[in-house]
């Protein structure tokens, strides 16, 4: 709730002082299935609202918090957060190309539950739909991640490429300047 007011607080700001904020809200989807016997498929869905602010037409910042259910043998769900550089490195027209640089944090709920701490490299694309609304994408590139279980009788580190374990590793986003 304290983010939610803090994030409330700096939308206020941004718009009596005409600065270069964002607002917006992604979803984001990831299914997976091992293929050997007795595997689980897993589904998950994440909403996640974001703010943020322009520096200038190259750097920004922001914060994304996310809630996600995920379904597999035990269904849980997860609510956290991630606060991200971003690099603008490309412009095409009313496209743009960007690189995030993100540190995460979530706590679980359910049979799993326990908290995963994360670094994330995101690269993305956003499109100008006209009148400060835009349409990004991006998805987890490389991620580090460091889960615990509350019990604290297990602890779990992944790194990957292209991670399929990380949290929506495909996020869409519909994103409206302040």
């Amino acid at each position: 709730m304290k983010k939610f007011i803090a994030i409330a607080v700096l939308a206020i700001v941004c718009l009596t002082t005409n600065a270069q904020c964002y607002l917006g809200a992604g979803i984001g989807f990831g299914t997976s299935k091992a293929d050997y016997d007795h595997a689980q498929s897993t589904t998950l869905f994440q909403i996640s609202p974001e703010f943020g602010y322009n520096f200038n037409s190259k750097w920004a910042i922001g914060v994304d918090l996310k809630f996600t259910s995920v379904s597999s043998g035990s269904d849980y769900t997860t609510f956290g957060g991630d606060v991200y550089g971003r690099y603008t490195f490309a412009h095409a027209g009313c496209v743009k190309f960007f690189g995030e640089l993100a540190l995460g944090y979530a706590g679980f709920g359910g049979d799993k539950e326990g908290s995963v701490t994360s670094i994330s490299l995101r690269p993305g694309v956003s499109a100008n739909l006209g009148k400060g609304v835009n349409l990004a994408g991006r998805m987890n590139l490389v991620d580090y991640s460091m889960y615990s279980k509350k019990a604290g009788d297990c602890n779990v580190t992944s790194f990957g490429i292209m991670n399929a374990d990380a949290i929506a590793p495909f996020e869409l986003a519909l994103i409206f300047d302040l």
